[in-house]
C-alpha cells in the first residue's frame, strides 16, 4: 500500500530537493510525494485527499490558516501525523507548536539522513496503528460486539437512574456520529465517538437525582459536584477493554480550546478529536432540549450558540461548521424519534 506524504513549503527549492530525494533514495518503496506551496493549498488539498498519511511543512504561526490547517490535518485522517520544518531553535515556539497537534520538528536546514529516518519512522508507527484498528480484524470484531452488550447494560442502568440523562446520551451520540460522517472520519473513529456519546454523562449515576432535575439554579457546591461526572465516568468506564480510548473521550468532553472547561484545563489539540465533536453536539442538544430549569431554546439559538462558542475559541470551528452545516428541522424530528 502506498504511503502518502504531503509537503508544504513556500519554496520551490525546497521542493526540488525532496523531489531529487525522491528519486535517489525513495525509488524503490511505496512512497508518493506530493506538494504544496501554501497553506490554503494545502488545507484544498487535504480536503481532496483524506487519506494522505504524513504531512511535513513549514507552517509560520502568524498565518491566519496556521490553527485551521493544523486542525483540517487531523480531521482529514486521525491516523497521520504532521511534522513541523522550521529554523526556529526558540524552544518555546516549538513546545507551542507541539500543544498545537506537530508530530514531531524538524530543524533547517534540513538533513537527508534525519529526513530518511522520520519518514521510516512515522511509516513504521502508523503501520502499527492501522494494523491494531482495522475494522475487519478479528480483535476489532470481538471487541465491538463486547461494546454495544456494555453499553446497552450502562445505558439500562441510566435510564434507571434518570430517564432524562439516557435520553440526552442518545442525541448526543445520533448527532456525534452524524458530524463524523459528515467529516469524512474513517469507520473506527466514527464507532469511537458514537460510542463514546452514548456513555458521555453516564458519571451522572453518582449524583443525587434531586440535583439532576432541580429546577432552579444550581448552587457553587451542587455545580462543583456535577462537574465531578466526567471523572467519574472516567472511573466506571476505565477497565472495559474497549477496542477504543472511549475513557478519555468521556473524561473530557466539557474541555474546551481556550482551557476553561473542566475537569483539567486542557486546551487546544491537548483534547482528542472526538471528544471536541462530542462537545459540540452535547452543547447543541443542551441548548434545543428541555431541561428542568427551562424550556427547549430552538434551532435558531442552538445555532447561535455554537457559533459564539467558536468564534470565543471555546469549540471547534471546523467542528462547529460541519454541524451547522447538518441542522435542519428534520434532523431535529429524527432526534426526537431516536429510540
Amino acid at each position: 500500500m502506498t504511503f502518502k506524504i504531503l509537503i508544504l513549503n513556500k519554496d520551490n527549492n525546497f521542493h526540488e530537493l525532496i523531489k531529487k530525494w525522491d528519486k535517489e533514495i525513495f525509488y524503490d518503496e511505496n512512497f508518493t510525494f506530493f506538494y504544496a506551496n501554501s497553506e490554503k493549498a494545502a488545507m484544498e488539498f487535504l480536503e481532496q485527499h483524506p487519506d494522505v498519511d504524513l504531512v511535513l511543512g513549514d507552517v509560520n504561526e502568524k498565518d491566519r490558516y496556521y490553527s485551521q490547517f493544523l486542525n483540517k490535518c487531523q480531521l482529514s485522517n486521525p491516523f497521520h501525523r504532521y511534522i513541523l520544518i522550521s529554523d526556529n531553535e526558540k524552544k518555546e515556539k516549538i513546545q507551542a507548536a507541539l500543544n498545537e497537534g506537530v508530530y514531531e520538528h524538524l530543524k533547517k536546514p534540513l538533513k537527508n539522513k534525519s529526513f530518511i529516518n522520520t519518514i521510516h519512522r512515522s511509516k513504521k508507527h502508523l503501520d502499527k496503528i492501522k494494523e491494531h484498528n482495522k475494522p475487519e480484524s478479528i480483535r476489532y470484531g470481538k471487541l465491538k460486539k463486547t461494546m454495544r452488550q456494555t453499553v446497552q447494560a450502562i445505558a439500562h442502568i441510566c435510564e434507571l437512574k434518570d430517564p432524562y440523562t439516557a435520553g440526552h446520551q442518545k442525541r448526543v451520540a445520533y448527532i456525534a456520529r452524524a458530524i463524523a460522517e459528515h467529516l469524512n472520519l474513517d469507520e473506527f473513529h466514527i464507532d469511537e465517538i458514537y460510542t463514546a456519546g452514548l456513555l458521555h454523562d453516564v458519571g451522572k449515576v453518582t449524583i443525587p437525582s434531586e440535583i439532576l432535575s432541580k429546577p432552579g439554579d444550581l448552587s457553587t457546591q451542587e455545580m462543583a459536584l456535577v462537574q465531578q461526572h466526567t471523572i467519574a465516568g472516567f472511573d466506571i468506564l476505565k477497565n472495559i477493554d474497549f477496542p477504543w480510548n472511549v475513557k478519555n473521550l468521556v473524561v473530557m468532553h466539557h474541555e474546551r480550546l481556550d482551557g476553561s472547561g473542566y475537569p483539567n484545563k486542557y486546551s487546544m489539540n491537548e483534547i482528542p478529536l472526538g471528544a471536541r465533536i462530542i462537545s459540540v453536539a452535547d452543547v447543541f442538544e443542551a441548548v434545543t432540549s428541555f431541561r428542568p430549569y427551562r424550556p427547549a431554546l430552538g434551532l435558531n439559538k442552538g445555532i447561535e450558540v455554537l457559533k459564539e462558542e467558536a468564534q470565543n475559541k471555546r469549540l471547534d470551528q471546523i467542528i462547529v461548521s460541519a454541524c451547522i452545516d447538518l441542522i435542519s428541522k428534520e434532523f431535529l424530528e429524527d432526534l426526537d424519534n431516536i429510540e
